[in-house]
């Protein structure tokens, strides 16, 4: 009996230690598995997500060292469409504001037949000291009339610009493709500086954006410049500005120096005919400080680009479209033109998917008409043509796309297919 339990000890012994093992074992092995999945997750190459570029820039007139965020356009360096120029869009406060004004200048840029504004170059400027370089006067007095130690280096914002036009500006027009229209977009007292340099008789933008601004500055300043006769306002013809205003109250009813100054400047705008049209005033009253930049930029820029959507244009003639920017155009004193790059997409869907090959024909023909450099209209031109049966045009057109662009493969296969079709 006593080799029957000794052999049941034997054999409980052994099974625990082998169960022992074996979960040693599976630990070692999840371990190792656990190892190797971290070094695949982390030997993985990833593609960045780039918004734009850092750079630095020393300003002589500021006497420091300023640093600049820019972002490009998505087109900015396509290599299949002409290389286009892009307005400007100059905004303060930049570390704040920078990853917000690129997402929502991409989404309302980037739309294909129902893009609300142009696409245009952002250049950020990163704030170093507001009271300085974004008021227009030197003033101690705070909107309660408290002396502010702090307010005694204000007074510098003309200085400030004077930076932006002879030293930022010239370096973006050299570094960059850019039309001469600009924007200035600035929140809190970078909204001041906005609305200083529109009522300037020597203003550098033609749009702004002014968000929720600090127009209490020095008892009303700006709003006692507009209302006296002296203000000039023939200046104001081309340009626009849009100013937001937030709840800076725990009431319903903002009665803040915030909110009062801000009214009284568009009362005083308003009784001045030849700009009243050219300023628009809205308040969120659901926002505060802090979040109206958010749906401020949206619709500022939807103002100060307004009717650049051009409505059901799927359904437009080449002529309309034409027509629509020509408008456009005129209104803001900036040449548009129809993008190439969306023309020659509705143009391969009437060719491939509608099978209106005249219509598809017209819309190649007007970006050839604005882009007459463009390998790959002609390119798309030949094309339709060669659909239609326009054997000797379509052959014109791929010869030109391969002059624009010796070594461009499909148009060599389109020309080599006319060639055989005219054999047979």
């Amino acid at each position: 009996m006593w080799i029957i339990k000794w052999l049941l000890h034997f054999y409980h012994k052994i099974t625990r230690n082998l169960i022992q093992y074996i979960l040693i074992l599976k630990n070692k092995v999840l371990f190792l598995f656990f190892l190797l999945g971290l070094n695949i997750g982390f030997s993985q190459k990833t593609k960045d997500i780039i918004i734009g570029e850092k750079i630095s820039v020393f300003s002589d007139t500021l006497n420091q060292e300023r640093t600049i965020l820019i972002h490009l356009p998505k087109s900015y360096n396509d290599t299949i469409y002409s290389p286009k120029i892009y307005p400007i869009l100059f905004l303060l406060d930049a570390q704040d504001h920078f990853e917000l004004t690129t997402g929502i200048a991409n989404f309302m840029s980037n739309r294909l037949d129902s893009k609300l504004i142009p696409e245009y170059i952002i250049v950020g400027i990163n704030s170093e000291n507001r009271i300085s370089d974004y008021t227009p006067s030197n003033s101690t007095i705070d909107p309660e009339g408290v002396f502010v130690d702090a307010f005694k280096v204000s007074g510098n914002s003309s200085k400030f610009l004077n930076f932006i036009e002879h030293e930022l500006l010239p370096k973006i027009r050299r570094d960059y493709r850019t039309s001469s229209f600009k924007i200035l977009t600035g929140h809190s007292l970078g909204g001041l500086t906005a609305v200083s340099d529109f009522i300037s008789d020597d203003s550098l933008f033609d749009g702004y954006l002014a968000i929720d601004p600090s127009l209490w500055w020095d008892e009303g300043l700006l709003t006692k410049i507009v209302q006296s006769s002296e203000f000039n306002q023939e200046e104001y013809y081309k340009k626009k500005i849009y100013i937001s205003g937030a709840n800076n109250s725990n009431s319903i009813n903002d009665t803040t120096a915030m909110r009062v100054n801000q009214v009284k400047f568009y009362e005083a705008v308003q009784s001045k005919p030849n700009i009243a049209s050219k300023v628009k005033y809205e308040i969120f009253e659901n926002e505060d400080h802090g979040t109206v930049p958010l749906t401020s930029i949206y619709k500022g820029l939807q103002f100060i680009f307004e009717n650049y959507k051009m409505h059901h244009m799927l359904g437009a003639s080449a002529n309309e479209i034409q027509e629509h920017f020509n408008s456009i155009s005129k209104t803001l004193g900036l040449k548009l033109l129809p993008e190439e790059r969306v023309i020659d997409i509705l143009g391969n869907y009437f060719l491939d998917s509608t099978k209106e090959i005249e219509k598809a024909i017209s819309y190649f023909e007007l970006n050839i008409i604005n882009y007459p450099n463009s390998y790959h209209s002609y390119f798309s031109l030949a094309n339709a043509e060669s659909k239609n049966g326009l054997l000797s045009k379509a052959k014109l057109n791929y010869e030109k796309s391969l002059e624009l662009k010796p070594k461009f493969k499909q148009a060599q296969e389109g020309l080599a297919s006319l060639e055989v079709r005219s054999d047979n």
